[in-house]
């Protein structure tokens, strides 16, 4: 969130804000700027990853499922990918 004189924008609203005043062609390196700003946005939003494996060790129970930007395997726990570094929340299955 970013806060701005008392309004708050989200990672969207900021790149719904960069994407509408983007800047024309003659403007390379700011457009690079922004091109990155934008990637950044994005790997610090979370993705859901469903916890599709399940893993019984011994007294406990591990859940996975595979990063949906680089499809790396991502355990319960974690909240980046390891490979990636996509900010990732794992969505464990109810068991009724």
């Amino acid at each position: 969130m970013l806060d701005l004189g008392g309004e708050l924008m989200d990672q969207e609203e900021m790149i719904d804000a960069i994407e509408s005043n983007y800047p024309s062609e003659n403007y390379t390196m700011l457009r690079e700027a922004l091109d990155y700003s934008i990637e950044l946005l994005n790997k610090d939003m979370d993705k859901e990853v469903n916890a599709n494996y399940k893993y019984p060790y011994p007294k406990l129970i591990t859940y996975a499922g595979h990063c949906p930007e680089c499809g790396a395997l991502c355990r319960e726990g974690q909240n980046y990918c390891k490979d990636c570094g996509q900010k990732i929340k794992i969505i464990i299955p109810n068991e009724d």
